[in-house]
């Protein structure tokens, strides 16, 4: 499609028509496929460019609202429609999201899949859970995906939900870079051979999986890694990638963590509910990122109806000081750490022994001498709070930054008054500091 400039005495101008064939192939690419087709009433020259986009999305809800309308066979037909109008050979990637209910529409999905791997499909998104994550499709039928139609797709990001997978043998994801699986049963053996089978994985996620008993994760190519809402008894976590940058882990509940040769974590952000079994995880997955440069967590130390139960419940027969608790949680005393977040959560001010420099001298020993910037995230101007911060400035030998950011993008706990946290932040800027250089930041 040639590139037209119209030219007036004030300016020059480009028509929106008369963009590159290339541009706008790769604007629509971005639309919901519903939207893509509709643009074939815009011109003679659009009419026919959806079908040569690389990127179709097919959203259920966009094209039929009812999710219960005759049980998918509109969509269905309308995903074949489509399909068949395409010029399939220029198919790079397909997202198809949609509430799969009846089992007779699984032949359908075969051939939409088949279709993709015809023509070397880059990226699969298949999410059959629809919009609708509620109780009324726990009951549905699954999917069951054979990987076999994969085997030889030069597939480079595959992310599937709420199906079941179909083993094939050998090694059918050789270009694999991004996998993600969401509410997808998995056995042992299942994730291994996966993990064995994708030389090239850098992006793995988990997400709600269940049946995994020992999950073991061994890749040397792995750079970012989220597990993500689990509970499992007699489980154990197991992860050797000693080229992985970011973790993740949410509300991943096992018995037992091993981490081996993670020197190379930057970024790791662990979270898990308010509830007594989740401390013996959020304990054992945190005591192993001492190295780490940018910790983000969330517990409950401070948390004066759980603070007990959960220390007698780790030291059984006695309640040690909170220090030595901290100690033990934290061999080596963060000694890498370079950013620290906490929430309002961390010190929420329920905790009086949290006031004393004792505590802090330590819960910091060392005073963690590469820390660079601490965040408080929902700060709410409690007196633990800021003597933490006061505690952290007077020894943060290499402390560049402290940050407050007030807002609470959690929803946990109610905003004080603005001239609250002014006159709060204003005794702040009055503590003593290491360094002149620190800065204190209100956001």
């Amino acid at each position: 499609m040639a590139k037209t400039i119209r030219r007036s005495s004030a300016s020059t101008t480009t028509n929106f028509c008369d963009l590159p064939e290339s541009v706008l192939l790769h604007i629509l690419s971005f639309l919901p496929i519903k939207d893509a087709v509709t643009t074939s009433s815009l011109s003679k020259a659009w009419r026919y460019l959806w079908a040569h986009s690389p990127t179709l999305r097919f959203h259920q809800p966009l094209i039929t609202p009812d999710p219960t309308a005759i049980d998918g066979w509109i969509f269905s037909s309308f995903v074949h429609q489509v399909l068949h109008r395409h010029h399939q050979s220029n198919l790079q990637s397909l997202h198809i999201q949609f509430d799969y209910a009846n089992q007779a529409l699984a032949p359908h999905i075969d051939t939409w899949i088949l279709i993709a791997a015809r023509n070397n499909i880059r990226e699969l998104h298949l999410d059959l859970s629809g919009d609708w994550r509620d109780d009324h499709n726990s009951h549905n039928p699954r999917y069951n995906l054979p990987l076999s139609f994969l085997r030889s797709v030069p597939i480079s990001v595959l992310k599937i939900s709420r199906c079941n997978l179909v083993p094939a043998g050998g090694a059918p994801f050789r270009f694999l870079r991004t996998l993600f699986l969401s509410d997808v049963e998995l056995t042992d053996e299942t994730v291994s051979g996966l993990i064995d089978g994708c030389q090239e994985l850098e992006n793995l996620t988990l997400e709600s999986c269940y049946g995994i008993k020992h999950l073991k994760i061994s890749s040397m190519r792995l750079k970012d890694l989220a597990i993500k809402f689990y509970r499992g008894k007699n489980s154990l976590v197991e992860i050797d990638a000693p080229n992985l940058a970011s973790f993740c882990c949410m509300h991943y509940i096992a018995d037992e963590f091993r981490f081996k040769d993670m020197l190379s974590l930057v970024n790791a952000f662990v979270h898990f509910e308010h509830e007594a079994e989740c401390f013996h995880s959020w304990r054992n997955i945190v005591k192993f990122l001492s190295h780490v440069r940018n910790l983000t967590t969330w517990n409950w130390w401070g948390e004066e109806r759980y603070t007990g139960m959960f220390f007698e419940d780790v030291f059984p027969g006695s309640l040690p000081q909170t220090g030595e608790v901290l100690e033990k949680l934290f061999p080596g005393s963060l000694p890498q750490l370079k950013t620290g977040e906490f929430l309002e959560k961390f010190f929420p001010g329920s905790l009086p022994r949290l006031t004393t420099s004792d505590f802090f001298e330590k819960f910091f020993p060392g005073c963690l001498p590469s820390l660079k910037v601490f965040k408080i995230s929902a700060f709410r101007g409690t007196e633990n709070e800021l003597e933490l911060v006061k505690f952290l400035l007077k020894h943060g030998m290499a402390l560049e930054e402290v940050i407050f950011d007030p807002n609470d993008k959690y929803g946990f706990t109610d905003q004080p008054p603005p001239e609250f946290l002014a006159e709060r932040f204003q005794e702040v800027r009055a503590f003593p500091r290491y360094s002149s250089h620190t800065k204190i930041l209100l956001l």
